[in-house]
């Protein structure tokens, strides 16, 4: 299959750097955590691990954490350049693809419809197994693309290779290699490769680059899918009907945004049709194009199919990285002469949106703090950091190992000069990377932000030295009073 593709243009490249500078500015100004959840602290403490697998999620988004830690400093800032860098590879991706269907002035509107996205935005800031799927989607896709036009070896390995990164990123990837298989079989035109060494190639590739997660996933008996399946929430049919319908109805309105970028380039009674269905529905003409389809739309379908046969109640978010497709689909339903009419509306757009948040970013930073939800405000790098003075102060030896509430001691991991290990809770016994006899011999420290913690740990470690370090609320906070932690210390020899 051959296809004709339009050259990106220099704006668009530009803008993708500007995109890519401001997300990290935007993200750095407005937030004064990482994030309130603790998903990105937890990113970094799988991925120092270096582990096959996790009780959680697959690998990859961990071992990507660690090894930009490896080069760049522990900050937030350097964080917040890392998921910005995520979603410039996942835009550079998206053009590669767009410009096998649009033209050069559609393509700059592409990526300002990206930006304003909240897929590919705000919901993406967050660095999470989610986020990390976006650009091995987009690389997934394109080889596939690749595959069909150009009908190469070295395009088939790329398939194998981008696929299985993107299942190790998170198992719901799995939802468009299905939507791509699907394709492959029904489409005549991609139907005869079949026939041939490309699948093969494909296919020994992804169970190459799986096969040592999948020994892992037998050793640790599926304790992700475990997670995957039974906790996600409560699974009565009401609940899993409600996400259902949730779950449909947020790809619309996560959608919509875009269609708002789109209007600016509308004019009262500009002769032309609100959708040009006639130019979407010229995707089903070509290979590629109904490829596109499928991988735009049946992820949807698939991923609620799924939902019900395994009985879980679904996320909205696990929708993230559908969207990696949502531009071209999306501006393939504006009449492609408004493009061209009006060609300095994208870059104008991005250009306002991106200065209205920066202005905005102190009044939002200031608005999430006075919400003060869930660990929004908690000061975790000031509290690790009296906390390692404390272990300073009463031992010369490196800590190597932190355990009790999850967010403080994944924030020890991150915020410390030790580079501890860190463990949720306080079960050192249960984990395999762990050393005992190292354990006994570098002692470790327990961070209790919670009664529930300290009153466990008292039970447990009743000898171990005990202190209390306390940080006071970011500017801004709702909260009045200091945070304070209790810190257990298992000093070695004692």
């Amino acid at each position: 299959m051959s296809t004709a593709s339009s050259r990106v243009p220099s704006l668009a490249w530009l803008l993708v750097l500007a995109i890519f500078l401001f997300w990290a500015v935007y993200a750095q100004w407005s937030r004064y955590n990482l994030d309130m959840y603790g998903d990105m602290l937890e990113n970094y403490v799988w991925g120092i691990r270096w582990q096959l697998g996790n009780d959680k999620h697959p690998p990859l988004f961990g071992w990507i954490t660690a090894a930009w830690f490896e080069l760049f400093p522990r900050t937030n800032l350097s964080y917040r350049f890392l998921s910005a860098v995520n979603l410039a590879v996942s835009y550079v991706v998206m053009l590669q693809i767009a410009r096998r269907y649009l033209n050069r002035r559609q393509l700059v509107l592409a990526v300002a419809v990206a930006l304003a996205l909240p897929m590919l935005g705000f919901l993406a800031l967050k660095y999470n197994a989610n986020a990390a799927m976006l650009p091995f989607w987009g690389l997934a896709f394109l080889a596939y693309l690749r595959v069909m036009e150009r009908e190469r070896p070295i395009d088939a390995f790329q398939l194998g290779l981008w696929s299985a990164l993107a299942m190790l990123a998170k198992y719901h990837s799995a939802v468009l290699l299905l939507a791509l298989v699907i394709h492959s079989l029904v489409d005549p035109a991609v139907r005869r490769l079949w026939r041939g060494k490309l699948p093969l190639i494909t296919l020994a590739v992804f169970a190459i680059v799986l096969l040592p997660h999948v020994i892992w996933l037998f050793e640790n008996r599926f304790s992700t899918f475990h997670f995957a399946v039974a906790e996600q929430g409560v699974r009565t049919f009401a609940n899993v009907a409600y996400y259902q319908i949730e779950f449909f109805v947020a790809q619309i309105g996560y959608a919509l945004p875009g269609l708002a970028a789109m209007s600016f380039y509308r004019r009262w009674r500009d002769g032309y049709p609100l959708f040009d269905w006639r130019q979407f529905m010229t995707l089903a003409d070509s290979p590629g194009g109904r490829a596109l389809l499928a991988a735009g739309l049946l992820p949807v379908p698939l991923t609620m199919f799924l939902g019900i046969i395994f009985w879980v109640p679904l996320t909205s978010n696990w929708s993230l990285p559908f969207f990696i497709f949502a531009p071209v689909l999306l501006v393939m339903l504006m009449p492609a002469d408004l493009a061209d009419r009006h060609p300095r509306t994208a870059p104008v757009f991005v250009a306002v949106f991106m200065a209205c948040l920066l202005g905005l970013s102190p009044f939002i930073r200031n608005v999430t703090l006075a919400e003060g939800r869930l660990f929004s405000d908690t000061p975790v790098a000031d509290l690790a950091r009296k906390a390692e003075l404390l272990w300073k102060e009463n031992t010369n030896g490196t800590l190597k190992y932190v355990g009790g509430d999850r967010y403080l001691s994944y924030g020890m991991a991150f915020y410390s000069s030790f580079r501890p290990m860190a463990i949720e809770g306080d079960r050192f016994d249960v984990h395999k990377w762990i050393d005992t006899g190292d354990l006994e011999a570098h002692g470790h420290m327990i961070l209790c932000l919670t009664e529930r913690c300290v009153k466990r740990t008292l039970a447990r470690e009743p000898d171990a030295v005990r202190a209390r370090v306390s940080a006071p609320p970011p500017p801004g906070s709702a909260r009045k009073t200091d945070f304070e932690a209790t810190v257990f210390m298992h000093i070695p020899g004692s």
